[in-house]
This record gives C-alpha cells, structure tokens and sequence, in this order.
C-alpha cells in the first residue's frame, strides 16, 4: 500500500514526475452480449452479435501541480457495439470469411474529477476505432501447403489523429 515515485530527468533537473496511487481502485467492467449463428445450408453460416459494456474506475494519469502526475480511477463509461460475421465453404478445402465491427463509445470524468479528467474522457472516445472490416480466404493446397490472404480496414482515430489505413497479408 506505498506509493511510489518515479523521477525522468534529462540532463539536468527533474523533468518529470509520476507519482503512484496508494488508493487506487481495480478497474471494473460488466459485459452484456447477445449473439445468433445462423446455419444457411452446408456451407454457409453469419454470425451476429451485440454487446454493452460497462466500466467504473478507469485509471488515468492526472495532473497533481506542476511537472508532476498521479494516477486515479477518474473515468467512467460504456461502450457498445456489434460485430457480424459471414463464413462461406466455397470449395471442400477452400473457405472466405468476412467480417465487420462497429463500436460506439461513451466516457465521461467520474464524480467530482478535474477539468483534466475531463478532457481525458472526452479523448478516450477520440482514440477507440469506430469501424474495422476483413476479409480472408483460406486455400488448402496439396503437399500439405496453405494458401491464406487477408484483407483488413481499420477505421481512422481522432487522437492521436492517425487516418484509416488497410493491410493485406
């Protein structure tokens, strides 16, 4: 139950200071989800789902005066979504998978927290990526050999300010 303090210096005096929190609670979350899979035939299934999540105590780092910070359980939300998923066995040893996710997320300072728990909160729902979608498919070859290509999209962010980006693997 001590807090500890760590000193950053860069050639000279102290720069900055974070200091522990003796008092800090665990984070907590209640999740509530739902979800169907529908079977269409043989070869083709979707999957739907939905969630609602619920969170109290969420740490962050807040100012304590000057150079100095400490970490609280300053930020309480929630956060919901829904995410669909459609798995299609084209061939005997050939399957697609498509998906998509979206979240929507709410945060806001807890009780009586500073402006800057604020600002922290209202970042928090900047930093979450709202939309993703994939799609993959997956090839067994002969000899033993697997043939699988991806192709994601992440949905951009606002803090840190990052534009929505794609891969394929």
């Amino acid at each position: 139950d001590e807090a500890h303090t760590v000193n950053v210096a860069v050639f000279g005096p102290t720069v900055v200071s974070v200091t522990g929190n003796s008092d800090i609670r665990e984070e907590e979350m209640i999740a509530y989800e739902a979800g169907y899979r529908l079977k269409l035939g043989e070869r083709m299934s979707v999957d739907l789902a939905v969630f609602y999540n619920v969170y109290e105590d969420l740490i962050q780092s807040v100012p304590a005066g000057g150079f100095v910070s400490t970490t609280d359980n300053v930020i309480e939300g929630t956060a919901r979504g829904a995410e669909v998923e459609v798995v299609l066995d084209v061939l005997k040893d050939w399957r697609l998978r498509a998906s998509y996710s979206y979240l929507d997320p709410h945060y806001e300072e807890q009780g009586d927290a500073s402006a800057s728990a604020r600002a922290t909160a209202e970042g928090l729902e900047d930093v979450e990526v709202r939309h993703r979608a994939s799609i993959w498919s997956f090839m067994s070859l002969p000899w033993d050999f697997e043939l699988d290509v991806g192709y994601r999209f992440v949905d951009r962010t606002l803090l840190p300010k990052m534009s929505s980006w794609a891969e394929m693997d």
